[in-house]
């Protein structure tokens, strides 16, 4: 079903794009959403989703408002990240060996190494239907070679290689990772994807095993924002929105951040959530090195505004996706 489709079905009864957006509305909709659902894989977004999650399994532990907030960014956030939505998949052009999925875990920063190594463990007949055999033996022998690599470093987080400081830390992860040697010497020929190994990683990442994998590891963002969330007394569903997308483009905040935005709060009449927002994007985009600050603050602006060119195309994230940015989520 196409997403203009699946929107003038559900638009008509959308509760919270056209109510004062309280909690209490946001928790009726989602839950009225899902009334008709026997199952994890039942559940049906309360938007217009361009992603489709029929065969998802999801973790019993997320509320099903945590499911509808987690799922529309994971949608808002992947169509920053790339077209192809949960195949989307980057070569070695940035030195992180491969990028695969939605929000293109990589191998350079170690985050794709453990959604593989869960992958081939739980269903590993299903690797061997898209795989061949002689692939499939080399990545099994990329990923039991694999051992976590730790930064070292004097600064007291690092959170992306977009921003200023960090870059020759990352070069030096990218370099020590034998996982990263492994794309250049089996994923390319001539600087492009091999047709094969291209064709299998994408038919991979499309299945419901691995997109429920993707999924489970994007709890760990969802956590990470309702933390961010209590601490800066955000309640908006654009502000988990638009935190999730520091996470998954940024890394995070650092605690410089925080502390400053504190500071700020001290100094100044209680803002709205929208100063709130812009005032945490000011302090985040402190760090983001010169080639990278306009993409960053295109895709927040856009988030918290509801509205914005990102990657040279006007979006209205509203009307994409059926929902109201301003409506109570916590």
């Amino acid at each position: 079903m196409t997403k203009r489709t699946l929107k003038s079905l559900l638009v008509s009864s959308f509760v919270f794009v056209s109510a004062c957006g309280n909690q209490t509305d946001f928790n009726r909709y989602v839950t009225a959403s899902a009334a008709n659902s026997t199952g994890n894989d039942k559940f049906v977004p309360a938007f217009c989703s361009g992603l489709n999650f029929s065969g998802v399994t999801w973790s019993t532990t997320l509320t099903t408002p945590d499911r509808t907030a987690l799922a529309l960014s994971l949608d808002i956030s992947g169509s920053f990240e790339g077209a192809n939505a949960w195949s989307n998949i980057t070569d070695n052009f940035d030195g992180q060996g491969l990028s695969l999925g939605l929000l293109n875990q990589n191998l350079g920063q170690e985050s794709l190494q453990p959604l593989l190594i869960e992958m081939d463990q739980k269903h590993h007949s299903v690797m061997q239907k898209i795989f061949s055999v002689a692939h499939l033996a080399s990545l099994e022998g990329m990923l039991q070679k694999y051992k976590p690599f730790k930064i070292k470093s004097v600064e007291p987080e690092v959170l992306s290689p977009l921003d200023i400081s960090d870059k020759e830390m990352y070069a030096e992860v990218a370099a020590a990772n034998d996982s990263v040697q492994w794309a250049i010497d089996n994923l390319y020929v001539n600087g492009r994807f091999s047709a094969q190994w291209k064709k299998e990683l994408m038919a991979m990442s499309t299945s419901w095993e691995f997109i429920s994998i993707q999924i489970k590891a994007a709890e760990n963002i969802h956590r990470k924002v309702l933390d961010y969330m209590e601490t800066f007394d955000l309640h908006q569903l654009r502000s988990y929105i638009m935190l999730f997308d520091v996470v998954v483009q940024n890394g995070g905040l650092y605690s410089a951040d925080i502390q400053d935005f504190a500071s700020y709060l001290k100094s100044a009449a209680p803002p709205s959530e929208t100063l709130s927002l812009t005032k945490i994007l000011e302090l985040r985009l402190r760090h983001v090195r010169a080639q990278y600050l306009s993409d960053v603050r295109s895709r927040k602006n856009a988030i918290i505004q509801g509205y914005g060119v990102v990657h040279g195309s006007m979006r209205h994230l509203e009307s994409e996706y059926c929902f109201n940015r301003l409506v109570t989520y916590r």
